[in-house]
């Protein structure tokens, strides 16, 4: 597979979930999973949207709460000027295709 990277051994659960929700039944050749090589980034935003998911999710029986702590959070560090979106943003554009993820 073009898009392995064997220094990466932390990510495993990412790809196999990736895999689980792009994967359409067509062998390697023609399997378009989005995956760059060397694309930390895209690992994060990939991370970050299961992990959402998951903690938010209609099924999570702590999924309000989740939600209400994660707002707190994002208020508290927007008021402290903790979190620069601007920057996040372009970090994130810079090295992802919004179209592959």
């Amino acid at each position: 597979m073009w898009w392995r990277d064997e220094t990466n051994q932390h990510d495993c659960a990412i790809y196999a979930m990736h895999h689980m929700e792009t994967y359409m039944g067509e062998g390697v050749r023609g399997c378009k999973c989005g995956f760059k090589t060397k694309a930390p980034m895209q690992m994060l935003y990939l991370r970050a949207q299961y992990c959402a998911t998951i903690l938010t999710s209609v099924n999570n029986i702590h999924a309000n709460r989740n939600k209400e702590s994660a707002l707190l959070h994002y208020r508290l560090a927007c008021e402290d000027g903790e979190i620069d979106m601007v920057q996040l943003l372009d970090d994130y554009l810079c090295d992802v295709d919004v179209d592959e993820v």
